[in-house]
């Protein structure tokens, strides 16, 4: 995607009862035009389920782009 550099980029979110995703940290600094691509792609491309329990889970992530 353009102003996505390549890399590793590492990044937690939550992931709440009702599926949707909320909280996420990226993990060093990464371009504006990253976090923007993934949040995006996470949210609207992914179907997230807690599937224990009636608490958010926090999700460790990590993704390459080449």
């Amino acid at each position: 995607p353009e102003g996505v550099r390549k890399g590793k980029v590492k990044l937690s979110f939550l992931v709440n009862p009702d599926g949707t995703l909320t909280d996420i940290q990226f993990r060093g600094k990464p371009s504006q035009a990253t976090m923007d691509y993934i949040g995006r792609t996470l949210v609207s491309t992914s179907v997230w389920e807690v599937v224990q329990g009636d608490e958010p889970v926090r999700v460790y992530f990590k993704v390459v782009f080449r």
